[in-house]
């Protein structure tokens, strides 16, 4: 299968809030890149909803440091309710491209994505 996505992701679990205008969601990255991130929520957020996002960042080489926050803005390009299972709560997968990601945050999230695939990719 190729690849149809412009910047390459990683399966990481980045610590991760969402607040829209109705709700906010504490969460973990299942994978992320440059452009957007794709995590599972408890509760449905529809398509197109834009969504306020921080993501802790570890510095790379420097895992001692404390991480860093990014703070950037987002929408929601897809959603999908998950398979319940023995009677857990419904969650829901949800994928998010980035619209608002400052220059500086951008180059510390890239380091990160780009640390990784040299890293473990290779």
């Amino acid at each position: 299968m190729v690849e149809q996505r412009g910047s390459p992701r990683i399966e990481k679990a980045l610590s991760m809030t969402l607040r829209g205008d109705a709700f906010r969601l504490v969460t973990e990255t299942k994978n992320i890149s440059i452009t957007g991130a794709y995590c599972q929520v408890s509760q449905p957020i529809p398509t197109f909803a834009k969504v306020s996002i921080t993501l802790s960042v570890p510095v790379m080489g420097q895992e001692r440091k404390a991480p860093q926050e990014i703070r950037c803005e987002g929408v929601v390009v897809r959603s999908e309710k998950t398979v319940r299972e023995n009677g857990n709560p419904e969650k829901y997968f949800v994928a998010i491209y980035f619209t608002r990601l400052n220059v500086q945050d951008r180059e510390i999230l890239n380091q990160y994505v780009t640390y990784h695939l040299t890293h473990y990719h290779a």
